[in-house]
């Protein structure tokens, strides 16, 4: 049967079968070749979110992220995390690549509402801890309804 007479199933199984071959022999060089490699492009840094009494803890992983080119924005309940880390210098030939590069964002909803004008980012051993203020709560606000007599 030749190419051009082989039906859709066909052409797909022979097509998966090159990628499962080209994969099986080479590696990542094919993943990367064939655009499927999870390891390259934008990357998501690992995040915990710590809720305490009166704050809110983010805690994200940036090893090897310049902390001085790390943007931390705060719209509304919203936190966003962006940045990126360098490709390491190449001294020889990558066979193995699993540190992921590039830029990065995360956008992360906060579980609380938090104070705008009370955020502190600290960088440490490639972690950076953002904590943040939660907003006071107004206490209940009691109205005393004055009722007339239409009489």
């Amino acid at each position: 049967m030749t190419e051009s007479s082989s039906s859709p199933i066909d052409r797909l199984r022979g097509e998966l079968n090159r990628v499962v071959d080209a994969v099986r022999l080479q590696g990542e060089k094919a993943l990367d070749a064939l655009n499927l490699n999870p390891m390259r492009g934008p990357w998501h840094p690992a995040v915990d979110i710590l809720e305490k009494t009166d704050q809110v803890q983010v805690v994200v992983d940036l090893p090897g992220v310049d902390p001085t080119t790390v943007e931390v924005l705060l719209v509304a309940n919203m936190l966003t995390i962006r940045g990126s880390r360098a490709v390491g210098a190449s001294q020889g030939t990558e066979v193995r690549a699993e540190r992921p590069a590039g830029s990065f964002e995360r956008a992360i909803p906060l579980p609380s509402a938090v104070e705008s004008d009370e955020v502190d980012a600290q960088a440490k051993w490639g972690v950076l801890t953002i904590t943040l203020q939660k907003r006071k709560e107004s206490p209940p606000l009691s109205v005393r309804v004055a009722v007339q007599n239409r009489e």
